[in-house]
């Protein structure tokens, strides 16, 4: 697959999923560092603040962290 028609279907399954799966974007101790801050974070309720993290809970689309990295 060309880089035009690879970058046309990755837009498509965004719009789609709001997402894209990127293997190997991060290793395993960036993953396991992410995974621990999430952890420590406590538990905050819609629109509230911990530090520079904002919870948010758009309609019909589970809890949504802004500015969580």
């Amino acid at each position: 697959m060309n880089l035009k028609k690879q970058q046309e279907m990755e837009d498509d399954l965004f719009d789609l999923q709001g997402y894209l799966i990127l293997p190997a974007a991060l290793s395993g101790r960036e993953i396991e560092k992410l995974t621990q801050a999430i952890d420590a974070c406590p538990e905050l309720e819609p629109g509230q603040w911990h530090g520079h993290v904002q919870r948010q809970n758009p309609p019909n689309r589970g809890i949504n962290w802004q500015n969580i990295i």
